[in-house]
């Protein structure tokens, strides 16, 4: 009974500040496979952190599909995308479960009348951008996700690789479809309502190899913001650098050294696209680890780090989230990668929240743990009853990090009582 009474108190937070208003513009960057080792040799090879280190929120979340296991990208967008955890195939799908189709990020923005896009260095019918702009019951259902895109209400903009996507189809759902570099920049910013970049047959080339006519990353993301942002609409934005995956099945620190210093560059774009507004968010994670890549050498900046890998195939391990801009700070409380589709689309930001209610090993003592913010007073208060005028302090704490807090309740005394956290402003 004691731990039901203090639960039924850990579901109420009090004292919050007003809501702040959507963000006019939100852009996600995945790293697929970038795990902490993929950016500690990016960092290496550079000589300092990665720019979107040093965003001002961070947070370290899980990957595992439902049911846990080792993620497959299908499952760790989906997670992303929809904020639910499914099978390791699955595509924005309610599987396990009903099987429903999961609304997603982009379909939220969409829904709300914002202009969508999706960017990736990988083919555009690929795992991750599915996730955001198709439903599937498997990764390889082509023609299904093929389908999504092109339908009258999918995304406004594709850019990518174009496995396995004609473009004469993609052309005549009402797309301007380019093919390079030039005519993607062209178009970019012609007033066109559609606009899909057909780049090849296959994935994007790697850097190290070379991109010819056809547009890097960061050209690409550049032209997506201009397309997405023109006459200064609101917008939805996933851009991916997928080559990062495919670098580190195959081990080679070379090629995915220079898809991190890339996407390191896309990220750069958006950054100072957004300048100094206050209206935008930018979010950058990954889907998951490739490799299980670690450092054993720090060779200097301009030289690849000797490092080891332990695998071929994707691993369990936890990935770090950045966050800047508008509502970033709602990061710190992110636990799995499910958690961030609320960052996405929730259209009013919340102030942190109580996370979890705890009962130490061996004892009845209970503590209560909230998510906090750096500079804020927080106050732990308790009363007979969740309508009371009147609450009774039984702690205070003050934060001096973005940070998970805690503190513990009082020994239980036989009466029912509930309990609060409010806060204090900065």
């Amino acid at each position: 009974m004691t731990t039901l009474r203090h639960l039924a108190a850990a579901a109420l937070l009090a004292g919050a500040a007003p809501a702040a208003p959507p963000p006019h513009a939100v852009i996600l960057f995945i790293g697929d496979g970038m795990g902490t080792g993929q950016v500690a040799a990016a960092r290496a090879y550079l000589g300092r952190p990665l720019h979107f280190e040093e965003f001002p929120f961070a947070a370290v979340v899980a990957t595992e599909p439902a049911g846990g296991g080792i993620p497959e990208s299908p499952a760790a967008a989906t997670a992303i995308a929809t904020g639910r955890r499914v099978n390791n195939t699955v595509v924005a799908r309610a599987i396990p479960g009903d099987g429903s189709d999961l609304p997603t990020a982009l379909e939220f923005h969409r829904d709300r009348g914002r202009r969508t896009g999706l960017v990736t260095t990988s083919y555009l019918l690929d795992a991750t951008p599915a996730a955001f702009g198709a439903h599937a019951n498997t990764r390889s259902d082509y023609a299904g996700i093929a389908a999504h895109y092109l339908a009258t209400n999918g995304p406004d903009l594709l850019l990518g690789g174009g496995l396995l996507l004609d473009p004469t189809t993609v052309a005549a759902a009402g797309f301007t479809v380019v093919t390079d570099r030039d005519s993607m920049a062209v178009a970019a910013t012609s007033g066109v309502a559609r606009l899909a970049g057909v780049f090849g047959a296959s994935t994007m080339p790697y850097e190290v190899d070379g991109y010819g006519s056809l547009p890097h990353l960061r050209e690409m993301t550049d032209a997506a913001l201009r397309f997405l942002g023109r006459g200064d609409a609101p917008f939805f934005l996933m851009v991916e650098g997928g080559k990062i995956d495919l670098a580190c099945h195959g081990q080679s620190i070379l090629y995915c050294t220079h898809e991190m210093l890339e996407f390191e560059r896309a990220v750069d774009v958006a950054v100072a696209w957004a300048g100094g507004r206050t209206n935008v968010l930018i979010l950058v994670a990954a889907d998951h680890e490739t490799g299980g890549l670690q450092i054993v050498a720090d060779n200097g900046p301009g030289a690849l780090p000797t490092v080891s890998w332990s695998s071929t195939y994707h691993t369990a391990d936890r990935i770090r989230v950045h966050a800047a801009g508008a509502g970033a700070n709602r990061i710190v409380w992110s636990d799995h990668l499910a958690d961030l589709h609320g960052i996405l689309v929730e259209p009013a930001f919340p102030p942190p929240a109580v996370r979890a209610l705890q009962a130490p090993a061996g004892g009845d003592a209970m503590a209560l743990s909230w998510t906090a913010l750096s500079g804020r007073v927080y106050r732990v208060e308790s009363a007979p009853d969740p309508g009371a005028a009147t609450w009774t302090e039984v702690g205070a704490v003050t934060s001096a990090v973005n940070e998970m807090l805690s503190h513990p309740l009082p020994a239980p005394d036989g009466a029912p009582r509930f309990y609060r956290v409010t806060g204090d402003p900065p």
